[in-house]
């Protein structure tokens, strides 16, 4: 028998399965007229999506302060159909990137405020990526009863392109895997990310068409290093002086991650690198910025 713990609403709840285990459940009527204690009706059950870990417990816990469960459990979908289907596995921090994302474009859809983005096309490229940002776009349509536009596949896309768990899949693992270009990409990416955490630099809805942008020029980067070649883009000296003395704290997050990446790929970075990471990164802070403001104006 099976336990609930929490209801949400009257067609999901979170439920104990044993040890510290949860696990949310969703099917038609299954939490109505239902109280903590109470047993499930397994004839009900329609989708089970597991919390492992406590940082996939946590994870789910933190979703629900900002984002609307139907959207969340949306998510916890659309990424187990991506394992399922295509044996495709991403790193925890997409359940939140992926949550914030399409949280951002449905309120922007239906306020009638929604830009198109930049994101080049990434179909030959990222074909099962691609894939993938396509059947969940015809799912999140199907869900939430909305249209998005068929260009938020690329930002799909772009979403399980930055976070694919490469040790789990199984293609790339029977390659050499120090020098398959897919395995520096994400490297490269999750040790960049895990400095911009440290530094309280997020992925917003306000930052995020400028953050996938940034990720965008990391995929192009971590090939150049798998390959040991550089930007060879030429910028005026004046130029990079001017941009160091104007953005002196982004210029100090780019020296210091490229610090980072000289000693794990022992790669040395062009100066025409370095004036890309300063805009890119100038962007985020910038936007983050007027996000807080606006928070605190707000309060």
């Amino acid at each position: 028998m099976i336990e609930i713990k929490t209801i949400f609403n009257n067609n999901s709840v979170l439920v104990n399965i044993g040890g510290e285990r949860e696990a949310i459940i969703t099917g038609k009527g299954i939490g109505y007229k239902k109280n903590r204690g109470d047993f499930l009706n397994a004839n009900q059950i329609q989708k089970v999506f597991y919390l492992d870990t406590s940082d996939e417990k946590k994870t789910f816990h933190t979703l629900l302060q900002n984002i609307p469960l139907d959207i969340v459990l949306l998510v916890y979908e659309i990424i187990d159909h991506a394992v399922a289907k295509y044996q495709f596995k991403v790193y925890d921090y997409a359940y939140l990137t992926l949550s914030e994302h399409l949280y951002s474009v449905y309120q922007q859809t239906l306020n009638g405020k929604y830009q198109p983005n930049l994101i080049p096309n990434l179909q030959q490229q990222y074909p099962i990526e691609t894939q993938i940002a396509s059947d969940a776009l015809a799912l999140i349509n199907q869900k939430l009863k909305v249209n998005f536009p068929p260009e938020e596949i690329k930002s799909i896309a772009l979403h399980f392109i930055n976070a694919h768990d490469q040790a789990f899949d199984p293609q790339e693992t029977a390659q050499n895997s120090e020098n398959n270009p897919k395995v520096i990409q994400n490297k490269l990416i999750d040790v960049i990310i895990k400095d911009l955490d440290q530094r309280g630099i997020f992925r917003t809805a306000q930052n995020s068409n400028s953050f996938n942008r940034f990720m965008a020029h990391l995929r192009f980067l971590g090939e150049r290093i798998s390959h040991a070649s550089e930007n060879k883009d030429d910028f005026d000296s004046d130029f990079e002086h001017k941009l160091i003395k104007m953005y002196p704290q982004s210029y100090h997050i780019a020296k210091e991650i490229f610090g980072k990446l000289k000693k794990i790929f022992n790669y040395q970075v062009s100066n025409a690198e370095l004036i890309y990471f300063i805009i890119h990164i100038q962007r985020i802070i910038s936007e983050t910025s007027v996000t807080s403001k606006e928070n605190k104006h707000g309060n």
